[in-house]
């Protein structure tokens, strides 16, 4: 038999904690929450519940965003006067950065780069 091509969350973060502080605070139950937010009702259902944390599992995320979104601006600034940036400084500006939120953080190896950041 042939399988079925298996999908995985074909939603966004936002969608779930949405969907979830709708139920909570009981504007919605959880059936239309799912439905309205896009979002497995079973799942939805493991997160109001606590079977399932609330938090995304995977690696953990030294910049926020807004903080990846700016440094990209920056690093485009940069390279668009010709004053590209070596992925040596980039780490190190983006240790600054996390720094200031996590004071004494250590963001180690060149890896960090490919890993945190969304852009190439």
């Amino acid at each position: 038999l042939p399988q079925r091509p298996t999908k995985y969350r074909d939603y966004s973060s936002t969608s779930m904690d949405k969907a979830c502080e709708a139920v909570k605070t009981g504007k919605m139950s959880l059936r239309r929450a799912a439905i309205d937010f896009g979002v497995p009702r079973s799942t939805l259902y493991d997160k109001i519940s606590g079977k399932a944390t609330l938090k995304g599992v995977g690696k953990k995320r030294y910049l926020t965003d807004e903080e990846e979104d700016n440094l990209v601006d920056f690093l485009i600034g940069c390279a668009s006067v010709g004053y590209a940036k070596s992925r040596i400084e980039v780490l190190s500006i983006a240790q600054k950065i996390a720094s200031v939120r996590h004071p004494g953080i250590g963001i180690g190896g060149i890896c960090f780069i490919d890993n945190i950041l969304k852009y190439p």
